[in-house]
């Protein structure tokens, strides 16, 4: 994260005062709005007052500070989102359970398929390709459950560091907010680097309260996450039936449909010239070979 502004740190060392200019600059920014920031850019540039190197100085703190709060309302959101997630795990954690419990009372490597007793080939081989997609994207739900997992363990792992990284940094910005020695340049320049230091300094405070949000949302996330496996395991073995029941189906119907075949072969075989026999022979070996890959294939 972005806890260090070098432009700052620099400008304390030459600017930072709480002078006279300095108490009428408190009042000005107590509530750090992103659009009075822009509107005080705005007169900057159009002043005539300043040295361009004060001017330089002071419009680049100004923009440090936009980004600092740009990144604060950022941890605030991931903040949001992590109580949201935290919320709602209670309730998806009861659904898994009903889901795990209903699959354990059955054969998982059994499946239980509704086919249309007047289902024609082309339809079954249409419903096995779907089943055989679905599997598919089963597999790698569950891949990417392990992966969370992993991410999960050593995200757990570094956020007391980040914590301490964060605090260390808030602890900085309060020591440099606090700071009463420094020979006062301008007014203006005075204003600006407290500008960016308390937008750095509600950035670090959002970031901190990010990472408590993310540290209590994996607090409960050990059930979850093993729940959820265990779900997508037992997903993996259902879409696995599905596929090798419906591969059986299309393969018996493969073959109903080569004996209704062989039997209207036959059926011709005894009423066609002797021209013809020779050529209902070939075309039905050839059906014969063709039935046979394709339950091969399936």
């Amino acid at each position: 994260m972005h806890y260090l502004l070098p432009i700052i740190n620099l400008l304390i060392i030459i600017a930072f005062s709480i002078s006279a200019a300095y108490g009428q600059s408190s009042s000005m920014i107590s509530e750090l709005k992103p659009e009075d920031i822009k509107a005080r850019i705005k007169q900057i540039e159009s002043s005539t007052d300043l040295s361009p190197e004060i001017k330089n100085n002071i419009l680049e703190l100004y923009s440090n500070a936009l980004e600092q709060l740009e990144l604060a309302d950022s941890f605030a959101s991931k903040a949001l989102q992590h109580k949201s997630s935290r919320q709602s795990i209670p309730e998806e954690i009861a659904r898994i359970k009903a889901f795990i419990k209903k699959a354990e009372s059955k054969d998982s490597s059994k499946a239980t398929l509704e086919i249309d007793k007047e289902a024609t080939l082309d339809h079954l081989t249409q419903q096995l390709k779907e089943a055989k997609i679905q599997f598919t994207i089963l597999q790698q739900e569950a891949n990417k459950i392990e992966d969370d997992i992993k991410n999960y363990v050593e995200r757990r792992a570094a956020i007391p560091n980040d914590l301490v990284k964060a605090n260390a940094a808030l602890d900085q910005t309060t020591q440099q907010l606090s700071q009463s020695k420094g020979v006062d340049i301008s007014p203006e320049l005075t204003m600006a680097t407290k500008t960016a230091l308390l937008a750095w300094q509600k950035a670090i405070k959002e970031e901190i309260n990010a990472y408590n949000e993310e540290l209590l949302l994996y607090n409960i996330l050990d059930d979850f996450l093993t729940l959820k496996q265990k779900e997508s395991k037992l997903k993996v073995e259902q879409g696995q039936a599905k596929v090798t029941a419906l591969q059986e189906v299309v393969s018996k119907q493969r073959q109903a449909d080569a004996e209704k075949q062989r039997q209207e072969t036959e059926k011709l075989l005894t009423i066609a010239p002797d021209a013809v026999r020779n050529l209902i022979r070939q075309n039905n070996k050839l059906l014969q070979e063709h039935t046979e890959l394709s339950t091969k294939i399936d």
